[in-house]
C-alpha cells in the first residue's frame, strides 16, 4: 500500500476506535514523515521568497540604472543634434559668405 492511502485506511481504522497497537506505530510514522515534509516545504518556499525578494531589489536596481543611462543617452542626442545643427548653420554662413567672395575673385582681372 502506498504512503497516501495507508495514512487514510489508518485514519480511518483510528476515527473508528479499531487501531492496532501496530497501525498506531505506523501512523505516528507517517504522520512524522508528513511534518518533515511540511517542516522542508517551509524552508524551501522561505528560501524561495528570499530568492525572490532579491530579484525583484535587483530588477528595480537595474530599471532605475536603465532610465539613468536612457536619460544620459538622450541628454547626449539632444546635445548632438543641437552641435549638427549650429555646424549646419555655420556651414551655411561659410558658403553664404565665400560664395561672394568666390565671384569677386572670378571677375578680378589680376
Amino acid at each position: 500500500m502506498s504512503e497516501q492511502p495507508r495514512l487514510h485506511h489508518l485514519l480511518d481504522r483510528l476515527r473508528r476506535g479499531v487501531l492496532l497497537e501496530a497501525e498506531a506505530e505506523a501512523l505516528a510514522v507517517l504522520v512524522g514523515e508528513l511534518a518533515a515534509d511540511i517542516a522542508r516545504y517551509e524552508e524551501a518556499v522561505g528560501e524561495l521568497n528570499e530568492a525572490n525578494t532579491t530579484l525583484q531589489r535587483d530588477a528595480a536596481n537595474l530599471q532605475s540604472e536603465l532610465n539613468t543611462q536612457r536619460w544620459y543617452a538622450e541628454d547626449r542626442l539632444r546635445t548632438v543634434r543641437l552641435q549638427r545643427q549650429r555646424a549646419e548653420t555655420a556651414e551655411a554662413e561659410v558658403a553664404r559668405l565665400t560664395a561672394g567672395h568666390g565671384r569677386a575673385i572670378e571677375g578680378d582681372p589680376t
